[in-house]
């Protein structure tokens, strides 16, 4: 399998309800990956590979608050050859699932 990024600009004020703001999937094969935020605003990215088990990553509101009404930038790393998800913030902040 082969390591991927994947991105995209959001705005969001806080809600009422958990929402999924990204879902990635080619057709069946391969991997299924999501990020959805949690009325916390904390952020959940998770990738089911197609054979293993689900990976998943957090960052919660004390690291990155996107639940502000404001644009972010989400990344997801799925890097293969670290066997982790990452969640970057600008850098400055990483959160992952080793």
């Amino acid at each position: 399998a082969v390591s991927f990024t994947t991105e995209f600009w959001f705005k969001s004020p806080q809600a009422a309800s958990n929402r999924r703001l990204m879902k990635y999937y080619n057709n069946g094969y391969g991997d299924v990956m999501w990020l959805d935020m949690a009325t916390t605003g904390a952020l959940t990215a998770t990738i089911k590979p197609q054979n293993g088990a689900d990976w998943t990553a957090v960052m919660p509101p004390s690291v990155y608050d996107v639940d502000d009404n404001q644009w972010h930038h989400a990344a997801v790393v799925v890097d293969r050859a670290q066997d982790r998800l990452v969640l970057p913030q600008e850098v400055r902040n990483m959160v992952e699932l080793v």
